[in-house]
């Protein structure tokens, strides 16, 4: 793979819609738990919810979401696939690292990050290899 082989607008188109879902996911996770679950409490609670639960939520539900991305970006550039889908997790490290880095979550442990990151990375090319057409 060469630097030059990534198509720098479809990571960068993957990685912005990736990121956007997992947020609205979040969000959504959090006020079904505050509208359904849990009503009527005060902010602090669901602040404490949010806080104990968004990175596990945030781990399950990445799989499925950059696997479609990266699936979405190799069938649109199949010959650059491999090395696009390594380019949307790049920008995904350096989005996460320094806001995790930087997070007061007593969960984001050091085993977490290596989890989610590996995780990650095996689920952005499983999603490019997966739009290859058979032999």
């Amino acid at each position: 793979m060469q630097f030059n082989q990534v198509r720098w607008r479809l990571a960068i188109a993957g990685i912005l819609g990736a990121e956007a879902s997992l947020i609205a996911m979040a969000f959504g996770w959090v006020a079904i738990y505050s509208y359904f679950v849990n009503p009527g409490q005060q902010f602090a609670v669901y602040d404490r919810f949010a806080q104990a639960t968004v990175p596990y939520i945030g781990l399950l539900l990445s799989v499925p979401v950059f696997f479609f991305t990266c699936r979405w970006i190799g069938l649109r550039a199949p010959s650059s696939a491999g090395g696009t889908a390594l380019a949307v997790f790049g920008l995904y490290c350096l989005i996460d690292i320094p806001l995790t880095l930087t997070s007061s979550s007593p969960i984001v442990t050091p085993w977490f990050m290596a989890i989610d990151l590996s995780l990650k990375l095996l689920t952005c090319l499983g999603g490019a290899m997966s739009a290859r057409k058979p032999a």
